[in-house]
């Protein structure tokens, strides 16, 4: 149950949410707040030089981005901040990813986060508690809750259909001109993943990132009731969520990312066969789902 707002952000770690009051009536103010609003620590490469002035500097990369946040709970009654304090140290998880959303007054943004330090609850009085959560996100951007989802057919044969068909499987809605689609990436991370699923039948099949020239193909033939589930930030290519197809990428492949800003993607291919008698025969198409993604 979402609680009623008292500040903004509001931050909410499954069901604990902070700068609001919750169901239980229990105030929880967020005081201070680190690692979220400003980037993620920075592993620069720095060698001094051995004459002269200076340094030699080397592209360098983001760390994880850790988490601090630390505040108050103001409860209607004792009774109700002994379980207030229960409910906050079970609010994070050491096992498991969990999202933190954090839902500022211009965006909703959210982090996968793992608990890295024991929450810290402290009582002042009978009816209050001082607190602190340290949360570290391997992955250091605040990414866009709702993803941008796009989809296309191979040029050559998905001219004058429309999807979703079901043979049986369900195919998704065709969005953009045949064998091209647009991601527009509205953050500010210079490299950004998505995850690509490649749906049969194809022979061949191959995704051109035009912006940077890149392309990502595979001497593979995808049947008509096959996918392969591409993650550009992992690096993997699944056929049919199991079997790693990543030994089968064309000679010249090249891993990308998507970038700040428009990213065209075009997809290419042969089609290929059908059982016998099927109709309408079913189309190969590929799906883009990526989210814009910040420093």
């Amino acid at each position: 149950m979402s609680g009623i707002p008292v500040a903004s952000p509001v931050y909410t770690l499954g069901d604990w949410q902070g700068n609001v009051v919750d169901e239980y009536g229990c105030v929880w103010v967020v005081e201070t707040e680190e690692g979220w609003s400003g980037g993620p620590p920075v592993a620069a490469v720095v060698e001094d030089r051995e004459a002269g002035d200076g340094a030699w500097t080397a592209p360098g990369s983001f760390k994880a981005r850790v988490i601090t946040l630390s505040g108050q709970c103001l409860a209607p009654s004792q009774t109700a901040m002994v379980a207030a304090k229960d409910r906050f140290a079970a609010a994070g998880d050491p096992y498991d990813l969990q999202d933190l959303v954090v839902e500022e007054l211009h965006l909703t943004r959210k982090a996968a986060v793992r608990l890295t330090d024991r929450p810290d609850p402290t009582d002042k009085g009978s009816r209050a508690f001082t607190w602190t959560m340290t949360l570290t996100a391997g992955d250091p951007r605040r990414y866009a809750v709702e993803p941008t989802i796009v989809t296309t057919g191979l040029p050559a044969s998905t001219a004058g259909r429309t999807f979703p068909r079901t043979y049986p499987r369900s195919y998704p809605q065709v969005s953009g001109s045949p064998g091209r689609v647009t991601v527009v990436q509205e953050g500010t991370y210079q490299m950004c993943p998505a995850v690509i699923t490649i749906r049969g039948p194809v022979i061949a099949p191959e995704v051109v990132h035009v912006q940077s020239g890149r392309r990502l193909g595979f001497g593979l033939t995808i049947g008509w009731d096959e996918e392969l589930i591409i993650d550009l930030g992992a690096g993997t290519a699944l056929l049919n969520g199991s079997t790693s197809r990543v030994g089968d990428m064309a000679p010249g492949a090249a891993w990308f990312l998507l970038a700040p800003g428009i990213n065209s993607l075009r997809f290419r291919g042969r089609p290929g066969t059908v059982p016998a008698g099927m109709e309408p025969p079913p189309l190969a198409s590929m799906e883009v789902v990526a989210y814009s993604a910040w420093v």
